[in-house]
């Protein structure tokens, strides 16, 4: 395996894992809550991603409300469903995980995973480019 891997690359196989664990196991609980915390990391990696283009250092931490503020600094225009999901993002991080009473919702993690993917292809690095352009 090559050294050469983005956080991009990794993000796009965290949610294309949260995609086959819905579509192999989506029925079980505990496929739910591995989806949801793959597709957590998913977004994770991605805002991670864009904010080393703008030539910045990612913040070591999890929060998605933090990482949104650092995006909006940048001058990043954050979309409005992960302003309204990070809450839910942080659950999918930390409850999935440990919380024996949390269950992940599949119809949300499905609703959610088709929006990580396509803020994942927004932010391809020809994508960045043509944004660039406009600006």
């Amino acid at each position: 395996m090559s050294n050469n891997i983005s956080l991009l690359d990794r993000a796009k196989f965290d949610l294309t894992l949260c995609k086959k664990t819905l579509l192999d196991f989506g029925e079980d609980d505990l496929a739910k809550d591995a989806a949801a915390y793959h597709l957590a990391q998913a977004v994770e990696k991605t805002l991670k991603f864009r904010i080393n283009s703008y030539g910045q250092e990612y913040p070591l931490i999890h929060k998605f409300g933090k990482l949104i503020e650092f995006l909006e600094g940048l001058g990043e225009d954050i979309p409005e469903w992960l302003i309204k999901n990070s809450d839910i993002l942080d659950e999918y991080v930390s409850k999935t995980r440990y919380s024996d009473s949390f269950v992940a919702a599949k119809r949300k993690v499905e609703e959610l995973a088709a929006f990580t993917d396509d803020l994942i292809k927004s932010y391809e690095p020809a994508e960045i480019e043509n944004q660039q352009d406009w600006k």
